[in-house]
């Protein structure tokens, strides 16, 4: 995972939403 994807799912953590990343698909 790059820094940026890190930060979507930061993002999407703290937004209560699942860790994982739908557009990662």
């Amino acid at each position: 995972m790059t820094a940026r994807f890190g930060s979507q799912l930061d993002n999407r953590n703290k937004s209560g939403k699942p860790e994982h990343i739908p557009f990662q698909n």
